[in-house]
């Protein structure tokens, strides 16, 4: 699982190990297929972030196929918006504490997993153009406690 800033879809360095692995086991089992589903967390429309989640399993997948040499048909990229939080029932607006930020960032996340006879590779979906393809928050200040390079 990789998380992202908020309304950003650019891979953050802390990733980059978990990218590692999902490689070394896709180049140690080259049958294997691995579904990359993007997720958001609920502030913006759900036009919005259906294409900003898009834009995050994009870039995954991007990032794989570049640094890795990974044939692209080897994966499926899926996304769901805000529908499948981790964490539901938070505030749909940026006026948080520091508790709920962090579980707003939990929420916003690429998921892996090897292939289920129903994911499939879904198109861009219609929805204005989201997210800034840059590393770092959309929102100054301090965001996360606890160990920084853990993304917390």
């Amino acid at each position: 699982m990789l998380h992202f800033d908020l309304d950003k879809y650019a891979i953050r360095p802390e990733s980059y190990p978990k990218l590692h692995q999902i490689a070394t086991v896709m180049k140690n089992c080259p049958n294997v297929c691995v579904t990359a589903h993007g997720h958001t967390d609920v502030r913006n429309s759900n036009n919005y972030n259906r294409v900003l989640s898009y834009n995050r399993a994009k870039e995954a997948i991007d990032y794989l196929v570049t640094n890795y040499g990974i044939d692209r048909s080897r994966f499926n990229l899926m996304f769901g918006g805000e529908e499948s939080p981790l964490i539901p029932h938070l505030k749909d607006n940026h006026f948080t504490d520091e508790e709920e930020e962090l579980m707003q960032f939990i929420n916003r996340r690429v998921e892996f997993r090897v292939c289920n006879p129903e994911d499939y590779d879904m198109s861009r979906p219609e929805g204005p153009n989201a997210g800034v393809n840059s590393y770092g928050s959309s929102r100054p200040g301090s965001k996360y406690k606890g160990y920084k390079n853990s993304g917390y």
